[in-house]
């Protein structure tokens, strides 16, 4: 669910985030990526509420995400490192 930080008023449910663990947001795109298990998916803001835009499948589940600012790149950390 996403909420006014100032009113605390509802603005919209995440439609298919349940299991949520993890989230990172893009400020700037208004862009949120979610993360359940092993699939990434990435929601942009279109009044009024979160529109779900893809959905990505990754190996690992991941630990961390970030989103970089003034770019569509997401940075994603997971537990095993993989053989270079």
């Amino acid at each position: 669910m996403a909420y006014d930080s100032q009113f605390f008023q509802l603005l919209s449910n995440i439609p298919d985030s349940k299991g949520c663990h993890l989230f990172a947001i893009n400020e700037k795109s208004y862009t949120l990526i979610t993360a359940n298990k092993k699939k990434l998916s990435l929601y942009g803001w279109q009044a009024p509420g979160f529109v779900l835009r893809k959905d990505f499948t990754v190996t690992e589940t991941p630990r961390v995400m970030q989103c970089i600012n003034g770019s569509s790149s997401v940075i994603i950390g997971h537990k095993n490192l993989m053989n270079v």
